[in-house]
């Protein structure tokens, strides 16, 4: 019963038997679509997916915290840069891309804390942690924009400055490729979605 109210709280849109019912159908509808969809399919809904992390991020911060948020896209750059240079780094290792999967989670959530410590524990004006959000995301922008000369390298891997990075390994699951299971990378990223759902829920009831 306690388990019910925290998933039907006050400010919740949705709620309610026939709210859940509706879920339920959709995530039974959600684990049978990629079977049936092509490669292309699943690759532009595994992109669309990736943007809910930063919406339940921003949806946690701005909506139950007060607190608006312009950084949420650098931990994406963050993430990707990191992915790109784990997972080429170990090229030709079948586990080489779920290593950078998930190491550039980890640095993320690493670099969050930091940064979090050091604007919430000094003491500063909430009117401030915007712009210093925004100050962090234009930095690293900025130095990551002249990454473009050969000397910026880690290992095998060149970061490519405004041009990006070539060469990145797609995900693979083990010896199981994306190219072969056509769906392996959405089910991935519905699974990255739903351990951000439920991080969100848990960090929402902590805000009440």
């Amino acid at each position: 019963m306690n388990l019910w109210r925290l998933l039907n709280g006050p400010e919740d849109v949705g709620r309610g038997p026939l709210f859940w019912l509706a879920f339920v159908a959709l995530i039974g509808f959600l684990a049978w679509y990629p079977r049936t969809m092509s490669e292309f399919e699943a690759s532009s809904i595994a992109y669309y997916l990736l943007n809910i992390p930063m919406a339940l991020g921003l949806c946690l911060l701005w909506g139950y915290c007060g607190i608006l948020s312009f950084g949420q896209v650098a931990y994406f750059g963050i993430a990707g840069y990191l992915y790109g240079i784990i997972a080429g780094n170990l090229m030709g290792g079948s586990w080489g891309p779920l290593i950078g999967s998930l190491g550039s989670l980890a640095a993320c959530a690493a670099v969050a804390a930091a940064f979090g410590y050091f604007v919430f524990y000094a003491r500063v004006q909430m009117w401030i942690a915007p712009i210093l959000t925004l100050v962090f995301t234009l930095l690293l922008e900025t130095f990551l924009g002249q990454t473009a000369g050969y000397q910026w390298r880690v290992g095998l891997v060149q970061l490519g400055g405004y041009n990006g990075m070539t060469g990145i390994p797609s995900f693979q699951l083990g010896s199981i490729c994306s190219s072969a299971t056509r769906s392996i990378t959405t089910y991935f990223c519905w699974s990255c979605s739903a351990s951000s759902a439920a991080g969100f829920w848990s960090a929402r009831t902590m805000a009440r």
